[in-house]
């Protein structure tokens, strides 16, 4: 069966002549990805009251190769941060108070 050339232009044709079946291009899909794994460890039987922590805490009891990875995504590569020490000065007298000021200005 032989289709229009308007027919062909609406659906990509395969090598046997029939159009593709799926989705248009552009076409988002219905559920993320992020979403369809979190949906599948919900409701895996390794999760106990189906939820995503006892999934979780599960591979980390059992499977800490897996685990592992999964945690060092997590963390950061590199720590940004920076510390100040302080030290507390105990001033006995006020000859010490007034001899610091006058340093300090």
């Amino acid at each position: 069966m032989k289709r229009s050339s308007a027919a062909n232009n609406l659906k990509p044709i395969n090598k046997n002549g029939m159009p593709h079946v799926g989705r248009a291009k552009g076409i988002p899909n219905k559920i993320s990805r992020t979403d369809a794994i979190i949906y599948a460890a919900e409701h895996s039987k390794h999760s106990k009251d189906s939820t995503l922590e006892s999934y979780l805490v599960n591979i980390a009891d059992n499977n800490k190769d897996l685990f592992t990875p999964l945690l060092g995504r997590l963390l950061p590569l590199q720590i940004n941060g920076r510390t100040q020490v302080t030290n507390k000065i105990v001033y006995t007298t006020v000859a010490e108070v007034s001899t610091t000021v006058a340093y300090l200005f």
